[in-house]
């Protein structure tokens, strides 16, 4: 039996143009369409994760990397949909991640920035179930 952790799976550009749809897919149903976004397909032999993203908050510009090399999980179109979710949820709480970091940040700041997410997740979430019953 191989043993899987440790088993090295190479990406193909088939793999990124799927994390990249998967992404596109949740930053429309999310509505983050304020963000300039670029995708990077990365062979960094030192990348520690599957994916990453990167953002500037003030400019509104991410970079979202997937790494070409994964290993202990095999690229399956279940787990490159999924990486490319939890990049964009990622996305979806920067400000608020970013805001818990300041020292300076108020908490009608956070505030805020907590009923954002809390809208976003009303009209994605809420709406359509109430809708269907």
């Amino acid at each position: 039996m191989s043993d899987i952790f440790n088993s090295t799976f190479e990406l193909e550009e088939e793999d990124f143009e799927i994390f990249k749809d998967e992404f596109m897919f949740w930053v429309d149903s999310y509505g983050l369409k304020g963000w300039e976004l670029h995708f990077v397909f990365d062979d960094d032999e030192n990348a520690e994760c599957r994916a990453q993203i990167a953002r500037d908050h003030d400019a509104r510009i991410a970079v979202v990397m997937l790494t070409k090399k994964w290993i202990g999980t095999e690229p399956t179109d279940r787990n490159l949909r999924k990486c490319a979710f939890h990049e964009c949820a990622e996305l979806l709480l920067s400000k608020i991640n970013d805001l818990c970091r300041r020292r300076d940040v108020t908490d009608s700041q956070i505030e805020e920035e907590v009923h954002n997410i809390i809208r976003i997740l009303e009209n994605r979430h809420f709406q359509p179930e109430y809708d269907e019953r």
